[in-house]
């Protein structure tokens, strides 16, 4: 199931009026001299990359990475390339989640900082983190192998600053 096929369904299903089963994520990882960021909401106790939930109908994946930016840290980011996509089972209901992670860059000179929306997921804290410090915090699953993807994907030479 890819990108386009979730955000059909999810349309599809807002039209009819009808809940589906699968709900999209985007996910933003920032890179910057040798370090990853990760935040950590008030309603969690482990660390994450940025990122939400797709609510805005006809908003793409990438839209949605960038607004989450805003939202959340107060800045501009540019979506660079996907690194990696997976699908989430809840053991509780039978929901999915295909959660798409990008590699993004900043742009603009803006300093990041918490932004509080008045909303229970909220950051709380953010952090730059490169692979050996991640080994050490309660992060979301497979948090250490995207950032070794993204790795892969800077070390070749797509990213250009």
């Amino acid at each position: 199931m890819d990108t386009q096929d979730v955000q059909g369904e999810i349309i599809e299903n807002e039209k009819l009026g009808l809940g589906g089963n699968t709900v999209l994520v985007g996910s933003g990882i920032l890179y910057h001299d040798g370090k990853f960021l990760l935040v950590k909401p008030k309603n969690h106790s482990y660390w994450f990359f940025v990122g939400g939930l797709y609510d805005v109908s006809g908003e793409t994946v990438e839209d949605l990475i960038k607004r989450e930016y805003k939202e959340e840290l107060g800045i501009m980011v540019e979506v660079v390339c996907p690194i990696y996509n997976r699908v989430d089972t809840s053991p509780e209901s039978k929901l999915k989640r295909l959660v798409i992670h990008y590699l993004v860059k900043k742009v603009g000179d803006e300093d990041i900082k918490c932004i509080d929306n008045n909303d229970h997921a909220d950051i709380e804290k953010f952090r730059w983190v490169n692979l050996d410090e991640v080994r050490d915090l309660p992060t979301a699953a497979k948090t250490r192998e995207i950032m070794e993807k993204a790795l892969k994907i800077i070390k070749d030479e797509v990213w250009k600053s």
